[in-house]
């Protein structure tokens, strides 16, 4: 065919009958969010040949183009697809068509070309096409939505031609909901092709809150990251959601039950989705459904389809709501609201046979060493006594590697005439109770277990064992009283033969419970009769054969000196639990050590050290695998960053570490949320800060958690102080002093700083007042804590410092470069910048910092600012 025969062809098929419709750009939406980051991202690759848009259905994809499209304000064609275009001529049609703004006059009349179009033709077609865009001054980019229709091989093939011939002021989109058989790799090792994924296209949660903030819906933060969790960001299931709060009226309502099974939800994931694929593929989505995770082999063994890797695969490749959890694609899950509807689905249609499946996944796991997930299932497929099996034989391994709270959930599911039966899963059950402070509770497990002892026919040295595991457990559930607990470690040690023992104090060493004041867990405990006690522990430990658990006492110890405002015993004695937790590789007794070192330094005003200790705390976190510790120790660094009056990484934190002043407290978030209340008082929001912290004392109450209790009054304390609530101020403070002199406390009083100091000034001046009033507190403690407050070589370097007139003290005078480097804090400088103005190190302006802090009595940047305003400095 010659150039003439070509041409003539070219506008043959270019006349041929269409729909205007398919070349005509979408039109928007009402409730478009904004999305430069996405733009950018499509920005970026014009620069390439191909951008490859492939996401699920209802991601967003056609919009997030035609929006982008429309922004560019560029030339730009489009054509949307559908099933009847993978007839070559049409599909041809269309693109040359989509063309007509780079190439007018493509439409003229001419007279008809014949059919067969064949590949020579077209190849001669592509090539002239490409030839003449290329001669053109203009940028055109063109969108092939809705791509995943077009299974015709011989278009695939030309698609690929056309690309490696595609002129540099031609830019091609394709639109698809799964992969299309492009030569992809080639492109993308060669730079020539930019892929925008699901993960790219999922809404984040500003805008999720965008996008329902335009419709008028005003959700809470929290209501906002539920649908952001549960929809991963789908756009369709968050308008779908949106379409029925309107609906209802009460979005708050709605969003707390919102799930996969939502009608319209499940309406359109079966249309668009599930009925998709074939009648095999659908009854495997249903009976693996149950999965959490799953690989090919788990598959195979739930479903029997014995090529359940290539479903997979298949299944990704097709983004059938399906994500890869590894580079190897080896596991995979469902999408959360997916997974919900065919749970659902499953259940209606296939109700008796899912009990079945979960035994056949429960086996499964246990074959491949995966025993949670095998006891789950069993437990799920109402195979109790396999459950229970697996719960004996490795729920003491379990215990000892700090997994309470599944190991709880588990026994919690299994009927309790199959636990009460069995002494060893009593003892599990109570131990992991005691370990979640439910002591109360224990108490039923451990006479259930001298019941068994009582009446059953054991043998007379099992029958010790498991008593002595009884009074051990006692010992460990009655910190309130040293000398009860230290007769039951006696008497634990008396039955408990040689080397044995079931569960014991080792089981704390792996979970860093035995920080038995302030640390990591805030293991409370009266100061009173430690020693004795873990004399006993010692004793008892060398007999247990557990050599490393004895060597906590010097962590233990050195915390309770600490407490009593010994500082230099107590760093002797975390130095020596520090050494030998290393020795040892015992992360459980190491983190606490670090976590007291900390304080010490601290106190001593090295708040360099401290910050230095700290983040090698986090390094052998890391290392030695103790990643349960790591958030209570970014919480540790957030303290530092207050008392050195850095806001950045304070800030960074609070965006990133996702709690909210009304998450429930647990023992191992308990520590974050007081520091996330101490960052709220620093930034002066009182309102929020008392919520959070009203919130912590009922949990601390509840628990009995009385150096978390003696916290969190002081706390409370100086925010109603600061709210000018001097009678709600001394009340707290009153509770928080009474607690703490029961308890021979100190440091946790001194450690707060001014704002303690002023506040038991004054306490011991309404003292004074209400001589008749039984304050619960003797005036020599108060004076004792105030005297040592006095002494300390830190008073005003660190701790919250009280706002306005509360400053105990008048105020300093700063030096010239002082006021300067304050003026430069006002304007919002970083540390760096300031040093780059004065010419002078960092360290320089974080010791004027220090000392700008110090002398007006605060703690962060802006209270010195609103202070140097006050008193007329800046």
């Amino acid at each position: 065919m010659n150039k003439r025969e070509t041409a003539k062809f070219i506008r043959t098929i270019a006349h041929s009958p269409l729909l205007a419709a398919k070349l005509k750009m979408p039109a928007s939406g009402s409730h478009l969010v904004y999305r430069p980051r996405l733009s950018a991202r499509l920005d970026d690759g014009v620069r390439a040949k191909l951008t490859l848009v492939v996401a699920p259905a209802g991601y967003g994809k056609t919009t997030a183009v035609t929006e982008w499209s429309r922004r560019r304000a560029a030339d730009s064609g489009w054509v949307s697809l559908d099933s009847g275009d993978n007839d070559p001529v049409q599909f041809w049609n269309y693109l040359i068509a989509a063309l007509e703004p780079v190439l007018p006059g493509l439409g003229g009349k001419t007279p008809h070309f014949p059919h067969p179009l064949d590949s020579s033709r077209l190849k001669t077609l592509i090539t002239m096409l490409t030839d003449d865009v290329s001669k053109q001054s203009i940028d055109f980019v063109l969108v092939l939505d809705n791509y995943h229709l077009i299974n015709e091989p011989a278009i695939h093939r030309k698609i690929i031609f056309l690309l490696q011939y595609l002129p540099e002021n031609l830019h091609l989109v394709l639109i698809s909901r799964c992969v299309p058989p492009l030569d992809l790799p080639r492109l993308q090792a060669s730079g020539q092709m930019k892929e925008i994924g699901a993960r790219d296209l999922r809404f984040t949660p500003d805008e999720v809150a965008a996008f329902y903030l335009q419709r008028s819906l005003r959700l809470s933060v929290d209501e906002v990251e539920i649908m952001e969790t549960r929809t991963e960001g789908w756009i369709a299931g968050l308008c779908i959601a949106a379409l029925a709060m309107e609906r209802q009226g009460d979005p708050g309502h709605f969003v707390r039950g919102f799930c996969g099974v939502n009608h319209d939800i499940a309406a359109y994931l079966n249309q668009e989705v599930f009925q998709s694929w074939p009648g095999d593929i659908r009854d495997f989505l249903l009976q693996t459904s149950l999965l959490n995770s799953f690989t090919g082999d788990l598959c195979t063994a739930v479903t029997g389809c014995g090529d359940s890797g290539e479903v997979l695969e298949t299944l990704a490749d097709g983004n059938s709501f399906i994500v890869t959890l590894d580079r190897e694609r080896r596991w995979y899950r469902y999408h959360h609201l997916f997974a919900e509807f065919l749970r659902d689905l499953l259940c209606k249609k296939h109700g008796p046979s899912i009990t079945l499946l979960h035994k056949k996944a429960g086996l499964w796991y246990e074959q491949n060493g995966h025993i949670a997930e095998a006891i789950s299932h069993y437990l799920v497929g109402n195979d109790f006594y396999r459950a229970a099996a697996l719960i004996e034989q490795h729920g003491p391994e379990i215990l000892k590697a700090g997994e309470v709270t599944v190991l709880l959930d588990i026994l919690n599911m299994l009927p309790d005439a199959v636990i009460e039966g069995n002494p060893i899963l009593c003892l599990l059950y109570a131990w992991t109770l005691i370990m979640s402070c439910e002591v109360k509770e224990a108490e039923r497990w451990l006479g259930q277990v001298e019941q068994l002892c009582l009446n059953s026919r054991l043998a007379l040295d099992t029958r010790d064992k498991l008593l002595g595991e009884v009074a051990l457990a006692r010992a460990n559930s009655s910190y309130h009283d040293f000398g009860r607990a230290k007769e039951l470690l006696a008497e634990a040690r008396r039955l408990l033969p040689e080397g044995s023992g079931f569960l014991h104090f080792g089981i704390w060493v792996k979970t860093g419970m035995l920080s038995i004041l302030r640390g990591l867990y805030d293991h409370t405990w009266n100061l009173r009769g430690v020693e004795p006690f873990y004399s006993e522990i010692q004793e008892l430990n060398k007999k247990m054969g557990c050599e490393h658990s004895c060597l906590t006492h010097p962590v233990a110890a050195g915390e309770v000196y600490y407490e009593w405002n010994n500082l230099d015993k107590a760093m002797r004695l975390a130095l020596e639990g520090i050494r030998f937790a290393e020795a040892a590789g015992e992360a459980g007794i190491l983190i606490p050590g670090l976590h007291v070192l900390v304080r010490i330094r601290r106190a001593r005003g090295d708040l360099d050290g401290a910050l230095d200790t700290a983040r090698e705390a986090e390094k052998k976190a890391y290392a030695m695998n103790a990643l349960h510790c790591l958030p209570q120790l970014a919480a540790l660094k957030i303290r530092l960053y207050l008392d050195r009056g850095e806001l950045e990484p304070v800030e960074s934190w609070l965006l990133h570490n996702h709690l909210r002043i009304h998450d429930r407290p647990t023992i191992e978030r308990k520590y974050e949320l007081i520091t996330l209340a101490r960052v709220l008082m620093a930034r002066q929001k009182w309102d929020q800060a008392l919520l959070c912290l009203t919130n912590l004392l009922a949990f601390a109450e509840e628990k009995n958690r009385q150096a978390a209790l003696i916290e969190i009054l002081n706390l409370q304390a100086m925010v109603y102080q600061a709210q000018g609530e001097q009678e709600k101020a001394m009340a707290s403070l009153r509770k928080s002093l009474a607690l703490g002199e029961a308890g021979d406390f100190l440091r946790i009083f001194i450690d707060e700083g001014h704002s303690m100091l002023g506040l038991l000034t004054g306490f011991a001046s309404w003292q004074r007042q209400h001589r008749l009033l039984k304050t619960g507190v003797s005036g020599q403690y108060v004076k004792k804590l105030i005297r040592l407050m006095k002494d300390s070589a830190l008073n005003g370097l660190y701790g919250p410092a009280a706002p306005g007139k509360t400053l105990l003290r008048q105020t300093e005078a700063l030096t010239r470069r002082e006021v300067e480097v304050l003026r430069l804090l006002a304007q919002g400088l970083t540390y760096r910048e300031i040093a780059e103005r004065l010419t002078v190190s960092m360290s320089t302006v974080k010791t004027h910092t220090g000392n700008i802090f110090s002398k007006l009595g605060v703690n962060n940047r802006t209270l010195a600012v609103e202070r140097g305003r006050e008193f007329n400095i800046l």
